[in-house]
């Protein structure tokens, strides 16, 4: 003879049922549920059953915001991870070997670029993790020279020695007098001697900005 096997997982459902002697069965949501086995000798029809309390623990319902940065500011991470009941501890990993506990933290990257940052929200031991993406973008640096001799009414050259790391830039001039450019080089005449205060400012297409 041999035994025939009844699991019933006590979900409500009368189809979460099964046959083999070990079986595998997901739950369909969390909670404490009463699953009873039933065994029939075959073919005398001797039956026994028992009785197992299991706990289902909640997965967290993982979700968090990225704010991204320009070079020298931090990204910020904003953490909308939820659970019904319970405690949720977290692990930050920033994509470059640093990594946080904390439920929403900052990060200043030392080197401008996109970076995979994980999530992982644990409760109970029960654990959901969620990637995006980060970024750090380059800031730029100003710079600009002019010629060694300064005319009035001279078309003066201005040469654009801004740099960046990665990415593009534009430029806004202002030469302190209404005259206003959005050239790289521009060409600029003073009407007038004595001091001017030019002032160019250099910005990303990130709008990370600079000026001198």
């Amino acid at each position: 003879g041999f035994l025939k096997n009844k699991w019933s997982f006590g979900t409500g459902n009368p189809a979460d049922t099964a046959n083999a002697s070990d079986v595998v069965f997901t739950f369909p949501k969390f909670g404490t549920f009463l699953v009873k086995l039933v065994t029939t000798t075959v073919p005398y029809g001797y039956k026994d059953s028992i009785n197992y309390i299991v706990k289902v623990t909640e997965i967290p319902k993982i979700d968090f915001k990225v704010f991204n940065a320009c070079f020298g500011d931090s990204v910020s991470f904003v953490n909308a991870t939820t659970i019904s009941s319970g405690a949720i501890s977290y692990k930050w990993d920033f994509g470059n070997g640093a990594s946080s506990v904390r439920t929403n933290p900052k990060y200043k990257y030392p080197v401008a670029g996109g970076y995979k940052v994980t999530l992982t929200a644990s409760s109970n031991g029960c654990n959901s993790t969620l990637s995006k993406t980060a970024q750090e973008f380059a800031r730029p640096v100003a710079k600009f020279t002019t010629p060694v001799t300064l005319c009035d009414k001279t078309d003066l050259q201005f040469t654009n020695g801004s740099t960046i790391s990665r990415g593009n830039m534009g430029y806004t001039w202002d030469f302190g007098d209404g005259g206003i450019s959005t050239l790289a080089n521009p060409l600029h005449t003073f009407d007038a001697g004595g001091s001017k205060v030019v002032k160019m400012r250099v910005v990303s297409e990130f709008g990370c900005a600079d000026s001198i």
